[in-house]
């Protein structure tokens, strides 16, 4: 098959919409044409992308934005390459996007991952918030019940879905690269946040929490906004270190299997990725609490989201308990990516058999 996927950013971006993509990219290429189409943006920089790059036989084109709908949506111009490289079938990423709300309409077998956007109303502003109330009234039931399938990747997100009355749902969770599962599980020696360096994620408060912890340490590795950078720096004691971004599997799988515990903090997560790689390498695990870290993860390892002593408590009790890698990894196994790409494999299939 020829496959185009959508997505609003790509490579080398440290993004949860990108990370699943380029995971389903890897597993596909070897049996179809994969082309992503993106913006030009690189999430958690200032910098742009160049405008074609063939990624380990993935073809990625990126387009200059032309209209900026919030921190998060915009409009770049695909749809003359879309038209050329006539797909057999096009695979979007994350309900209400401009490029999600274009595709249905261009008459080929096609599905939307719709990557929970679901979220909490106070994390959200007034404005955005009738936007989305009238987007979902007006036009969403139309768009979503135009694919061939529509993708939840959490559970949570399947009672809002259903309110659309759509007979086109299937759950399939983000997938985790299989190789974080053959890594022999190591002991490791500190604490770790892997992700973006930015208030959404909440960081000052597990600072604030380990500052209280004297003799462990603490590394939080990824792409920074330097304004919060600088004001983490500020509020962190000596035994807290930050990593720039890293983007190699290798590497990543080296940190994580280094580590003895891993938090994330953030105020809001729909299906955090990073908590499953950590249990795939069976590492225990704590993260705040949100619709999305509650779905993975056992409870007596949730902590309120801004409670740093409940956080600082919480992070020296588990690292006492002496941990079960086992445990951890079985899991984190019903996310292990070759069984996620093969539902998705089946999916396009059989829209392509139903359009036939």
């Amino acid at each position: 098959m020829k496959i185009a996927i959508l997505c609003h950013y790509s490579h080398p971006s440290i993004c949860g919409v990108w990370n699943s993509v380029f995971n389903l990219s890897k597993m596909l290429k070897d049996k179809h044409e994969i082309h992503v189409l993106s913006s030009n943006i690189i999430k958690g920089t200032n910098r742009l992308s160049k405008e074609y790059e063939n990624l380990d036989g993935i073809h990625i084109h990126r387009f200059k934005v032309k209209y900026n709908f919030g921190a998060e949506a915009h409009y770049w111009p695909f749809k003359g390459l879309l038209n050329e490289l006539k797909p057999d079938i096009i695979h979007s990423h994350v309900y209400r996007h401009p490029h999600s709300t274009i595709v249905p309409f261009f008459n080929k077998p096609c599905i939307l991952t719709t990557h929970a956007p679901f979220l909490e109303r106070n994390l959200r502003t007034r404005k955005m918030r009738i936007l989305i109330r009238i987007y979902d009234q007006l036009l969403g039931k139309i768009i979503l019940k135009k694919y061939n399938k529509v993708i939840a990747i959490t559970k949570w997100e399947l009672t809002i879905l259903k309110r659309f009355k759509l007979n086109n749902l299937v759950y399939i969770p983000n997938g985790v690269d299989d190789s974080f599962f053959s890594t022999k599980v190591k002991q490791g020696s500190y604490v770790l946040y892997f992700g973006r360096i930015d208030p959404i994620k909440n960081l000052e408060t597990l600072i604030r929490a380990f500052n209280m912890l004297k003799d462990q340490r603490l590394i939080l590795v990824g792409p920074s906004e330097k304004a919060y950078l600088e004001k983490l720096k500020r509020l962190a004691n000596s035994n807290i270190e930050f990593r720039p971004a890293v983007y190699d599997i290798n590497e990543k799988i080296k940190l994580y299997n280094n580590s003895r515990l891993f938090v994330l903090p953030s105020k809001r997560e729909a299906m955090p990725q990073s908590l499953i790689e950590a249990m795939a390498l069976g590492k225990p695990v704590i993260a705040s609490n949100n619709i999305g870290c509650k779905e993975i993860i056992d409870k007596k390892y949730i902590f309120e989201t801004y409670n740093h002593k409940q956080l600082s408590a919480l992070i020296k009790k588990t690292l006492i308990e002496k941990p079960n890698p086992i445990k951890y990894r079985k899991l984190a196994e019903k996310y292990k990516l070759s069984n996620v790409v093969k539902q998705i494999e089946d999916v396009y299939h059989e829209s392509i058999t139903n359009l036939s």
